[in-house]
C-alpha cells in the first residue's frame, strides 16, 4: 500500500557496533557512506540548504573543487566526534577573523554559527577575543562582517515590505506579522502552485509567546498530565514544562537531541541527530538506548497502530519500528525528510527540509507540494480531527496542509520555527529555533 515498503533486520538496544569513540573515525554502520555523502550530510547540518546551494553553484564550473570542498572539510574534519558543530563554528569564526583576508567566508560561517545554535552575543565575544591576538583591525573587520550577517538575517525575518502590517508588541512579546504569504507571492503565484494567498490581517492563527530561554528547541510532545517535553539541541537536554509553567531538566548529556515523542505509557523517545540513535526514557527519567544504526534521525512520532516513526534524513526514508523493534521502511525516495505524520487513510505526509512536502495517499498515489515553504521543518503535527500543520524552518510561519496538496499560511511572526505539537486541548505549540521560545497558537 505504501511507497517503498520493505522489512529489514531488528535494531537492538545495545551500543552501536564498531564505534571508535576517541579516534574520530566513522563507524561500521556508516561504512557504506562515502566521504562525499558524509560531507554533504554534515554540511547540511552546519549550513542548512544554503551550503548545499553554494556547492551546487560551484560544481557548475569547478566540479572537482566542489567535491574536494565537501569531502575534506566536512566529510573528514567536521564529521569527527570530538567537537560538536557549535564548537567547530566558534573555532572557524575565530580563525577567519584572525586571518583578516577572508571576509566572504567569515560571513558564511557567522551565518552557520547562528544555524547551529550560537547566539549573536557568543559570536561577538569570539570576534572581540581576536582583538587580543590578531589586533584591533582584524576584530573591527570581523564586527563589520557580523553586523552585515545579522542585518541580512533581520531583513529576512521582516521581509514583505509594503505588504506587511504588524500588531503591537513589546520586548517579551514581539509584534507578529499579519502579512499575506510572501513566499506564496514570490514562488507560488508566479509558478502556478496551489497555495492560497492570505490577505493582510486575515491570518487564522495568532502566535502567543509563552516561554523563552530554551537552547535551540526542536522536538516537543505532551504527556497525559499536561507536561510539555522539549528537546533542546544546543543545550543537549530535554526540559519538562509543567502546566503552571514551572520548568525542570528531565534529561541531559544528550548529543544533538532532535525529535521527541511520548507513547501511551508515558515513555519519552528522543532522537540523537549526532549519534544516529534513539533513546527511551521511563516517566521517572531512567534511560535506555532504544535504537542504533540510524542515519541522521530527525523528527519522531507514532503511526495509528502505535509504531514509532523516525524520519531517517540521510537515507531519505521514513522508518517504522514496532514493539519488537523490527524496522520497516514506510516511505522512501524523499528529499531529506525530517518529520512525518500518518493520514487517516493509512498514507503519510512528510516534511522535507531541502524543500517541499510529500503526500502519500493510502492507495499509493503520491503528491509533491509545499513549494511555498522555504524549508519545511521537523515540526509537523496532526490534530484529532485530521488537520495537518507544518512549520517553515526557512521562514517565519506555520502552514496548514490539505489532502489535495494545497498549503495555506496559518500563523506568522516566528523566527525559524522548527518544532510543532498539539496539546490535549487541541492547540498548536511551536518551538522557535531563532529566539529559543515556545509559542501557543490556538485553533
Amino acid at each position: 500500500m505504501h511507497d517503498g515498503v520493505k522489512t529489514t533486520v531488528r535494531t537492538g538496544r545495545t551500543g552501536r557496533t564498531g564505534r571508535t569513540g576517541q579516534t574520530g573515525q566513522t563507524t561500521q554502520a556508516d561504512a557504506a557512506e562515502t566521504r562525499y555523502q558524509r560531507g554533504l550530510r554534515v554540511l547540511s547540518q552546519v549550513d542548512g540548504t544554503a551550503g548545499e546551494q553554494v556547492v551546487a553553484k560551484l560544481a557548475e564550473f569547478a566540479p572537482d573543487f566542489a567535491r574536494l570542498l565537501v569531502e575534506f572539510p566536512f566529510g573528514d574534519v567536521y564529521a569527527r566526534s570530538q567537537l560538536g558543530l557549535r564548537e567547530r563554528e566558534i573555532a572557524t569564526i575565530a580563525a577567519l577573523t584572525a586571518m583578516g583576508t577572508a571576509r566572504p567566508q567569515l560571513e558564511v560561517h557567522i551565518a552557520a554559527g547562528l544555524h547551529v545554535g550560537l547566539t549573536r552575543e557568543e559570536i561577538m565575544e569570539v570576534i572581540m577575543q581576536m582583538a587580543v591576538y590578531a589586533g584591533f583591525p582584524a576584530a573591527l573587520n570581523g564586527i563589520a562582517a557580523a553586523r552585515e550577517v545579522f542585518g541580512r538575517h533581520d531583513a529576512a525575518q521582516g521581509e514583505g515590505g509594503a505588504c506587511e502590517a504588524r500588531q503591537g508588541g513589546d520586548d517579551d512579546h514581539p509584534p507578529l506579522r499579519t502579512a499575506f504569504d510572501v513566499d506564496a507571492v514570490r514562488f507560488g503565484v508566479r509558478r502556478g502552485l496551489r497555495t492560497r494567498v492570505v490577505a493582510a490581517g486575515a491570518l487564522r492563527g495568532h502566535a502567543e509567546r509563552l516561554w523563552s530561554g530554551f537552547g535551540s528547541p526542536v522536538g516537543m510532545a505532551f504527556d497525559t498530565a499536561g507536561n510539555l517535553y522539549v528537546a533542546e539541541w544546543r543545550a543537549g537536554q530535554v526540559s519538562r514544562v509543567a502546566p503552571d509553567g514551572g520548568r525542570t531538566t528531565f534529561a541531559d548529556g544528550l548529543a544533538g537531541p532532535s525529535g521527541l515523542a511520548i507513547d501511551a505509557e508515558g515513555r519519552v523517545y528522543v532522537a540523537s541527530y549526532s549519534r544516529d540513535e534513539v533513546y527511551r526514557f521511563t516517566p521517572d527519567g531512567a534511560r535506555e538506548t532504544y535504537l542504533v544504526g540510524l542515519a541522521t534521525p530527525a523528527g519522531l512520532g507514532f503511526d495509528r497502530s502505535g509504531r514509532l516513526l523516525v524520519a531517517n534524513r540521510r537515507t531519505n526514508e521514513i522508518l517504522a519500528f514496532g514493539a519488537d523493534r523490527a524496522r520497516t521502511v514506510v516511505v522512501s525516495s524523499l528529499r531529506t525528510p525530517v518529520g512525518a505524520v500518518q493520514r487517516p487513510d493509512g498514507g503519510f505526509i512528510v516534511s522535507n527540509i531541502a524543500g517541499g512536502i510529500t503526500i502519500l495517499r493510502g492507495d499509493g498515489r503520491r503528491l509533491e507540494t509545499g513549494e511555498a515553504l522555504r524549508s519545511p521543518g521537523a515540526g509537523i503535527a496532526q490534530t484529532r480531527d485530521g488537520r495537518v500543520f507544518v512549520v517553515d524552518y526557512g521562514g517565519t510561519a506555520v502552514h496548514e496542509v490539505f489532502d489535495d496538496g494545497r498549503t495555506e499560511l496559518f500563523a506568522d511572526g516566528l523566527s525559524s520555527p522548527v518544532g510543532l505539537t498539539v496539546s490535549a486541548s487541541g492547540d498548536l505549540y511551536a518551538a522557535d529555533w531563532g529566539n529559543g521560545a515556545i509559542y501557543r497558537i490556538r485553533l
